[in-house]
């Protein structure tokens, strides 16, 4: 996925960059299997290969590095839903002697810049997008509290075997583990009831990310 970093007031004595704050890639293979799951090498995340009523379907690599990568869940009870969720690095933000509470600010308009990435590449690969709600979000997953951006959007295409009306989420969490992005985008039919499942699937699905 690509990153969009937003910049603050020069005069603030902050660097943020477009690039992501890259960790070291991994000198060997990108996915290892692990039991149950299969981990991503360079952030330590863990997919399932079941979760609920969802199945993993596959895991992917979008760069060479191997630390922009995705896996994706299917269910079909009670409603046919794709979940992909992905890993990437984070925004930079490398400061020089600047306060926590502006750190944190700039933080948060890059995380918010990684949202209207999502957000944008909805309403490009998808004819008559309409936004339904857009919030600031908090979630506390694998003991820790982190803040991003969701928002819910509403179309209508051929989905599951036919042309139906859908919902589409996008979440997007920055700097877990202080370096890394997860993000969610889900899909399933409105009016389908499958928004319990989803709840589940994210509220089950444990950040196994290291600091």
């Amino acid at each position: 996925m690509n990153h969009i970093a937003r910049s603050l007031p020069a005069a603030l004595a902050l660097f943020l960059a477009g690039c992501p704050s890259v960790p070291e890639p991994a000198g060997g293979p990108t996915f290892r299997e692990s039991g149950a799951f299969v981990e991503h090498v360079s952030s330590g995340m863990q997919f399932p290969r079941t979760l609920g009523v969802f199945s993993r379907t596959g895991v992917h690599q979008y760069d060479a590095t191997g630390l922009d990568v995705s896996a994706g869940y299917n269910a079909a009870d009670p409603a046919p839903v794709t979940i992909t969720v992905y890993v990437y690095p984070s925004p930079r933000v490398v400061s020089l002697g600047s306060p926590d509470n502006v750190i944190a600010d700039a933080r948060r308009n890059l995380a918010q810049g990684a949202y209207r990435q999502v957000k944008g590449e909805i309403l490009q690969l998808h004819r008559d997008v309409a936004t339904l709600s857009e919030r600031e979000i908090t979630t506390l997953v694998s003991g820790g509290s982190h803040f991003g951006y969701a928002g819910t959007f509403a179309y209508t295409e051929y989905y599951a075997g036919a042309v139906r009306p859908l919902h589409s989420l996008a979440f997007v969490y920055c700097y877990v583990g202080g370096k890394w992005t997860v993000a969610y985008r889900i899909t399933y039919p409105a009016d389908s009831g499958a928004e319990l499942v989803v709840d589940r699937f994210l509220s089950d699905l444990k950040w196994t990310i290291q600091p």
